[in-house]
């Protein structure tokens, strides 16, 4: 593009002169413009140099994106088929833990855990479509104390009757013991359960002493607490909400395969903390 712009300009000039003299000073404005056309016509052509080398850079990004775009398609397909594999294995597995926790009790075994809640409907609720005993941990227990009051013991009693009968003997129990949110801050008792985690699990093996001593294969008897971490219910600012406070047990289809001998005490025993009127309840 430079050289036909110089020789445009350099024939101008030729041609004008060519007609005759030409003064000096026409001659240098003349050669004044057909250098400055000339730096122009350089300046154009290394612009468009530049252009160009510009393009062939953007070009090849271009080419670098699409093969990593082709590739995150790739990888994205590939993501979209092992999640949608550990949605389907995640549905069969709440569909296993749904079969074993959720299904109806036979007739016999509902009825007569149905006697036992209207037996003691303040202390228990029983909830057919899934097997749970729900025990209050404010009617079942003192304060900051793992100790069973005289009417837990005695459904506990009638409880272990039950689960040792024709009907009951199918089925093992899990028992997870729940809190409120306020913290354990009694001596007596957090030397015993520091926290509300120690107390939720300390109330359900003290359930469990009480049915394993009542003769319940303690094979068949599994604990659990889960502290505040689940309220059913959400906590006020002060006190704690007595819905959270509470034991849960689940009768779930046996997975024993063997014997297990039984033990001619509970396995563990049952502590008892002391009690202070002024603290929140049950701690």
């Amino acid at each position: 593009m430079r050289t036909p712009l110089l020789i445009v300009a350099g024939t101008s000039i030729f041609a004008f002169m060519a007609t005759g003299c030409v003064p000096q000073q026409k001659y240098d404005e003349l050669l004044t413009a057909y250098r400055g056309k000339e730096q122009h016509a350089i300046k154009m052509q290394e612009n468009l140099d530049g252009a160009r080398a510009n393009e062939k850079v953007l070009r090849t990004q271009l080419d670098d994106a699409r093969q990593k775009l082709n590739a995150l398609e790739t990888m994205t397909a590939q993501q979209s088929d092992e999640l949608s594999d550990m949605e389907d294995m995640f549905q069969g597995l709440s569909q296993r833990i749904t079969s074993l926790r959720v299904a109806a009790l036979p007739p016999e075994l509902n009825a007569k855990l149905t006697r036992l809640r209207d037996t003691h409907p303040d202390l228990l609720s029983f909830d057919e479509t899934t097997g749970m005993l729900r025990f209050s941990t404010d009617l079942s227990f003192g304060l900051g104390s793992t100790e069973l009051s005289p009417e837990a013991r005695q459904a506990m009693g009638s409880l272990a009757s039950i689960l040792n009968s024709t009907d009951g003997s199918p089925f093992d129990v899990e028992i997870i013991g729940h809190t409120d949110n306020v913290p354990v801050s009694r001596p007596s008792t957090r030397q015993k359960y520091p926290d509300n985690m120690h107390l939720s699990v300390g109330r359900a093996m003290s359930v469990r002493s009480t049915l394993v001593g009542d003769q319940v294969n303690p094979g068949r008897v599994k604990v659990g607490g889960w502290g505040q971490y689940r309220p059913l219910m959400m906590n006020p600012d002060r006190g704690g909400e007595a819905a959270n406070r509470r034991v849960e047990l689940f009768l779930i289809p046996s997975t024993m395969t063997a014997a297990v001998p039984m033990a001619d005490t509970p396995s563990t025993p049952v502590v008892t903390g002391g009690t202070n009127e002024d603290d929140f309840p049950p701690k």
